[in-house]
């Protein structure tokens, strides 16, 4: 077990080395599926966020891919990533949300993206505005008091 979910309703979604799983309070169901069809993947699921009701955003770390889960149809969407230069092959990424709603990938030696609904897809993101030359490692702190995000970087400090 990787991440959990408690949603609206009581469920609790449970991301695995198998994928997704969802306990009613009585019994396990799984869904993810192996096909090459768009199906939810069987792979390691890491971070299970809520953005929207009925909808989870998934992330499947050793995948390199984020996508979103209905949870009333069951039906599974690959979110595309769109990096203005490539990532690093070994790269730590996180997926987050801020207090906005906004939805984020953190790659560590890369940057943040940032998910654009216009193009359904994670693109690159600068309204941090880290100093020049400053590459953020996958976690930070959102201070929502005064509204600021801290970001440590490798090799430079905190931003």
């Amino acid at each position: 077990v990787y991440t959990t979910y408690q949603d609206e309703k009581g469920f609790i979604w449970i991301g695995t080395s198998n994928g997704l799983q969802r306990f009613d309070g009585a019994r396990f169901t799984s869904f993810s599926s192996a096909s090459d069809k768009g199906d939810l993947p069987v792979s390691d699921l890491v971070k299970i966020i809520s953005v929207q009701k009925n909808q989870l955003w998934l992330h499947f770390q050793n995948r390199g891919e984020v996508g979103v889960f209905n949870t009333v149809n069951f039906q599974y969407r690959k979110v595309n990533i769109l990096p203005a230069r490539p990532l690093p092959l070994r790269r730590e990424v996180k997926l987050w949300k801020d207090s906005k709603g906004g939805v984020y990938l953190s790659v560590w030696l890369y940057g943040i993206l940032k998910y654009n609904a216009q193009k359904d897809a994670f693109i690159d993101f600068d309204g941090f505005h880290l100093p020049e030359g400053w590459k953020p490692t996958a976690h930070l702190y959102e201070d929502t008091v005064t509204n600021r995000f801290w970001f440590p970087c490798a090799d430079s400090g905190l931003a």
